[in-house]
């Protein structure tokens, strides 16, 4: 049921992906774009059974932190959803959003150990690469944008904000736009077809050589141009730009510089990708082993690291806990799973094989908070450490670094 009536509402709070949360009698509503603090007028308030969803009709009374976004499509794009809040103003709210996961679940004395406050890198400029869908013109004529807010309709960009310049340096003057029509006019109807479906790929921080195409304004056009290479933190990183791979070069460098000192015989990288974190422990450790399922990123991960002593195997994270390999100890774990967190399975593994030590890269609180619930309450870990990272600014995306030390 969708209500009309222009109802006052106190934003009393933020969730995780950024909703105000307030209260219509004893039930909570849900506001996209507003921030805790203000007043707001309510429309096209829709009733659910347990809570509310409404649309903020006018902000009576704005928060200090309130300002106009710095981007003119902020409003239509879906790319970002924090813009209209000032950065020292995201970082705060970041912080409170983290700790209130944290102190719903965990006593006072763990929380301790973390450290809250955010390592901020750059809020506008920062994303390395991004991936455009293609809007059609006409049948012989796209042009590059990003879905529409809560829609799959393109809008077309010519710049971003959030892009590093060398992105944005294509986009001016449709220098992509042309490059784009310019190759699908030669194109394959497959290779169309991929065009269409998977959008193009653009990295664009200057980096190392491969296969003689610079890390720089590398968009899709043959099988070569989808293998890049950057500096990373003085150390030579490949990768192909289909995969995954952060789109904050700055953030991860600072992330890297802060906490990867381990040493050891041996290392489990978990959800390897092309050996990002691997590359920095190979020559601390005697052995190590990557564990990734997909096969392109496992074969730019043995192309990155030298070690003779590496094994890479590719299968998933529940069939790696079959195997009789996987009961051994390693004197470190990295651990860098996709938003889901992990699985039951592999939660159990770690408490079965009493891992010493993980070293644990979230990208989404709400399942972090979900596995170390467990971890730490029943499978014998401590919290030894916990900072939060933010990799994306103007979006309510947060990165974050734990170590847990199992206590036997």
């Amino acid at each position: 049921m969708v209500g009309h009536k222009n109802i006052v509402v106190k934003v009393e709070s933020l969730t995780s992906s950024l909703s105000g949360v307030g209260h219509i009698g004893n039930k909570a509503v849900f506001i996209e774009g507003v921030l805790p603090g203000e007043e707001v007028v309510l429309r096209d308030i829709s009733h659910k059974k347990n809570y509310c969803m409404a649309i903020a009709d006018e902000i009576l009374s704005p928060s200090p932190f309130r300002r106009s976004p710095p981007c003119p499509l902020y409003n239509a794009c879906g790319g970002c959803n924090f813009m209209h809040c000032s950065y020292s103003g995201q970082l705060s709210l970041k912080e409170k959003i983290l700790r209130g996961l944290f102190q719903r679940v965990f006593k006072t004395d763990l929380l301790d150990s973390i450290d809250f406050s955010v390592v901020q890198t750059k809020e506008l400029g920062y994303r390395n690469r991004a991936r455009f869908h293609l809007m059609e013109l006409n049948r012989e004529t796209y042009v590059p944008g990003f879905q529409m807010r809560n829609s799959n309709e393109i809008i077309p960009v010519q710049n971003c904000p959030c892009l590093d310049s060398s992105i944005n340096n294509i986009l001016k003057n449709n220098k992509l736009s042309e490059r784009i029509n310019e190759s699908l006019k030669t194109a394959t109807k497959k290779e169309i077809y991929g065009y269409k479906k998977d959008g193009i790929h653009v990295f664009g921080v200057s980096g190392a050589n491969i296969n003689g195409n610079s890390a720089q304004n590398t968009w899709l056009e043959s099988e070569a141009q989808k293998k890049v290479c950057l500096l990373l933190c003085k150390k030579i990183l490949r990768f192909d730009v289909r995969g995954f791979f952060q789109s904050n070069i700055y953030g991860l460098e600072r992330l890297i510089d802060d906490n990867f000192f381990f040493r050891g015989d041996s290392f489990l990288d978990f959800y390897s990708g092309c050996g990002t974190f691997s590359v920095f422990l190979e020559d601390s450790f005697k052995t190590g082993v990557l564990l990734e399922h997909n096969v392109k990123a496992l074969s730019m991960a043995k192309e990155n690291l030298s070690n003779k002593n590496i094994e890479f195997i590719g299968f998933s994270d529940s069939k790696w806990c079959e195997l009789p390999q996987s009961q051994r100890k390693f004197d470190l774990v990295v651990m860098d799973p996709p938003r889901s967190g992990l699985s039951e399975k592999v939660i159990n593994w770690l408490i079965e094989t009493k891992q010493p030590e993980i070293c644990f890269i979230s990208c989404n609180p709400v399942t972090l908070v979900r596995d170390f619930s467990v971890l730490i309450k029943t499978g014998g870990y401590r919290l030894k450490k916990g900072r939060l990272y933010d990799f994306y600014p103007q979006t309510g995306h947060m990165e974050s670094f734990w170590i847990l030390k199992h206590e036997n």
